[in-house]
């Protein structure tokens, strides 16, 4: 008796102690640049997208995009994993619409990039220490190849930059570069994640029903990516990378 009630203690201890666990937050910039590729690896086109990127001490985690237009700066768009509801929401800042996108089956834990391993060395990047280690793209056929780096902060648990090769099917191949920069951790404005407040949720088949016939669907995701290169990193940014090939889709 006194066993299992030791036992039941030690595991609400230990459910006290993740379910306690916090994210560092994070404030900062990010840049992504991407190059269109041909096949002998001359830039078809240029883009450079500046970003903000958001990650409150429980996790959430929203990047927004903005645009220029008439000479103003603009928020546009975002990317928000929001783990209490176990969603990511596609965010349009002018409608004031969020769209389910991915279901999220579980939070990450706040240490999941201090216990990985990386092979391939260390170095600082904007001020921050970060380890490398490889990015792999899952194949069709189940198989994985690498196609970039990513240098991951173990003591901050973030992800400060990636170089990869995209090469979506039937696509150009994408020569892709994402940084964070002038990175602060302290906590982001809480109204920031507030989705019931800044937004209309909709559903899949209300954002599926307003796209243009023809379109790239806002709801696709033409890369898979392996989730044992880099965890965290890939969850927050697969999507941002769907969406910009989108938009060199359009363009």
């Amino acid at each position: 008796m006194k066993s299992a009630l030791f036992c039941m203690m030690a595991a609400g201890a230990l459910c006290a102690t993740l379910c306690s666990a916090q994210f560092t937050p994070v404030v900062a910039k990010q840049r992504t640049v991407q190059d269109v590729l041909d096949e002998n690896g001359k830039i078809l086109m240029h883009e450079e997208t500046l970003e903000t990127y958001l990650r409150n001490s429980k996790g959430a985690t929203l990047t927004q995009t903005y645009s220029v237009l008439d000479g103003k700066t603009m928020l546009e768009s975002g990317r928000l994993f929001d783990f209490d509801r176990h969603k990511e929401y596609v965010l349009d800042y002018r409608r004031h619409e969020a769209i389910p996108h991915l279901d999220l089956p579980h939070k990450l834990a706040p240490d999941v990039m201090r216990n990985a391993n990386y092979s391939l060395g260390e170095e600082t990047v904007n001020g921050i220490h970060c380890a490398i280690g490889p990015i792999y793209q899952l194949m069709e056929d189940g198989t994985k190849r690498q196609i970039g780096k990513v240098w991951n902060s173990r003591d901050y648990g973030i992800s400060v930059r990636r170089d990869s090769i995209l090469e979506p099917s039937g696509s150009p191949r994408i020569h892709e570069v994402v940084e964070l920069y002038d990175i602060s951790f302290v906590e982001p404005d809480p109204n920031e994640f507030d989705l019931d407040k800044n937004f209309s949720v909709l559903e899949k088949k209300s954002a599926q029903a307003c796209a243009k016939p023809g379109a790239p669907s806002a709801l696709s995701d033409p890369i898979k990516w392996d989730s044992a290169s880099s965890p965290y990193f890939q969850s927050r940014h697969e999507s941002i990378s769907a969406l910009s090939l989108r938009n060199h889709a359009r363009n």
